[in-house]
């Protein structure tokens, strides 16, 4: 995906209600390891349900009112692929995608 399909991505799914395979976060610096684990098993297995690809968990948006508050949270490459190596070894068969804004 190009950087300019994933902001069009981006801008459709900012302005969706959250929902089962949709979640917003504020995330300003950290978030828990756990609690990441828990909604990507959440929303992978809610996508799975629905038919849909993936589920989405957004971080540095206000989840009321969708306005871009910004992460600092593993903001570089380097940094969200360590990520999706961490998730990797404490799970099975799951396909990550990362980006940063």
């Amino acid at each position: 995906m190009t950087n300019q399909e994933i902001r069009q991505l981006f801008d459709e799914l900012r302005y969706l209600k959250e929902e089962e395979t949709i979640e917003f976060k504020k995330v300003e610096h950290n978030f828990d390891f756990t609690d990441l684990g828990k909604y990507f098993s959440a929303l992978c297995n809610e996508a799975n349900l629905k038919g849909k690809r993936c589920g989405w968990l957004i971080f540095g948006i206000h989840d009321k009112t969708k306005a871009i508050i910004g992460t600092s949270f593993r903001n570089n490459t380097e940094k969200l692929q360590s990520l999706k190596h961490e998730i990797a070894q404490r799970t099975t068969t799951l396909e990550i995608c990362f980006t940063k804004w």
